[in-house]
């Protein structure tokens, strides 16, 4: 079997409403979708969703150009079975570019899953774990919006809330009693400051919301400062999550050995695709570091990849954040896993009744001139 066919495209998917973060605010979200053909008649696909310069290694012209120009020139003919030998290639002739990479890493293990007949967490190692929670994603508002998008996602049956903050401190100290106030404790309450906060901010604001039992804090300060984190992370008594500053094997070797977080959140788009999730994944073992997975802007395709990677690995026990297809109006395939998500979990059994691979086809996406991006 070889490859006969690349292409990647960009879409702009309209959302439900705006969500706002600390790093700007997300009217549309753009994905990169790509495809990879074979002469036997079997497909791969992918979806990735670059975002800000802050946020992102790569912008959505430089990932498509890496696929569309560079990987495919070096990937044609070749047999997409052979996956250590693409992703040595690839590491070979392209310096950094993990969003690329990842993209096609995710859509030849896709590939593959679907040509051996089955889902593709079992390509990957088999179910590990039956069920994984997900968060309730709310973002930068006032206190009644979030309390009012807190009790929606309460009423669908979700345990774990993530909040977006900034960098008013009084106000979010308010705005998280407010919230604590009505919903009482019996839920989770997880905070994402997206490298708004100074160190020092950053503990004043852990020491007085303490008290209203927060299961941990997301990116408080800068994804080049490990020091700030590190200053963080011992200090407070509310446990640091790293996410921006985690991008290779090497970052997470740093954090453990800095201390400069408790738990690290992994993307399978940033980390370079499901290969080298899974293998971060065992440094986190390896490193006795807490990992969970996911990416609160994708479609359907993205979180079902990160589902799949998630169901394979033993360790994590909080929620996960592959809840991107909650905020679409429209997604890229016929198919859609918004039911599974909407209650506030996920089974095996779930994912698994989709299909093969992914549990998405080729022939269920959906491209049009509403989403297609125009030039």
């Amino acid at each position: 079997m070889k490859i006969v066919d690349i292409k990647a495209v960009h879409v702009n998917l309209p959302l439900r409403t705006n969500y706002k973060s600390w790093t700007g605010e997300h009217k549309t979200q753009p994905s990169i979708v790509t495809i990879i053909d074979t002469d036997e008649g079997f497909s791969g696909i992918s979806s990735i969703e670059p975002d800000r310069p802050n946020y992102s290694e790569q912008s959505w012209h430089e990932i498509l150009s890496t696929i569309n120009i560079d990987i495919k020139g070096i990937l044609i003919g070749m047999d997409p079975l052979d996956l250590s030998r693409i992703n040595s290639l690839m590491e070979k002739l392209l310096y950094g570019r993990y969003m690329s990479k990842a993209a096609i890493d995710i859509a030849l293990n896709d590939l593959k899953a679907k040509y051996l007949g089955v889902p593709l967490y079992k390509l990957i190692g088999g179910a590990a774990i039956e069920k994984i929670d997900i968060i309730g994603w709310i973002g930068l508002e006032g206190v009644e919006e979030t309390i009012k998008d807190s009790l929606y996602f309460i009423e669908n049956g979700f345990k774990t809330l993530k909040i977006k903050i900034g960098k008013n401190i009084e106000d979010e100290v308010k705005r998280i009693k407010n919230l604590r106030d009505v919903i009482g404790y019996n839920v989770k309450l997880r905070l994402d400051a997206n490298q708004a906060l100074t160190p020092k901010s950053a503990l004043k604001l852990a020491k007085e919301i303490y008290k209203y039992e927060i299961e941990l804090l997301e990116q408080p300060v800068s994804r080049d400062d490990i020091e700030g984190m590190r200053y963080v992370n011992i200090y407070s008594d509310i446990p640091v999550m790293a996410d921006e500053s985690v991008v290779t094997p090497r970052d997470l070797i740093l954090i453990a050995e800095k201390r400069a977080a408790s738990i690290v959140k992994l993307k399978a788009m940033r980390s370079g695709g499901v290969s080298k999730t899974k293998f971060m994944f065992e440094l986190c073992k390896t490193l006795n570091i807490e990992c969970i997975i996911g990416h609160g802007f994708s479609t359907t395709v993205g979180a079902l990849a990160e589902a799949h990677i998630a169901f394979t690995i033993p360790s994590i026990q909080r929620a996960c954040e592959f809840v991107g297809p909650l905020k679409l109006i429209k997604d890229i395939s016929k198919k859609s896993i918004v039911q599974l998500l909407q209650k506030g979990y996920v089974t095996v059994n779930e994912i698994s009744k989709l299909g093969n691979g992914l549990g998405i086809n080729k022939d269920e996406l959906i491209f049009d001139n509403d989403t297609l991006f125009q030039k």
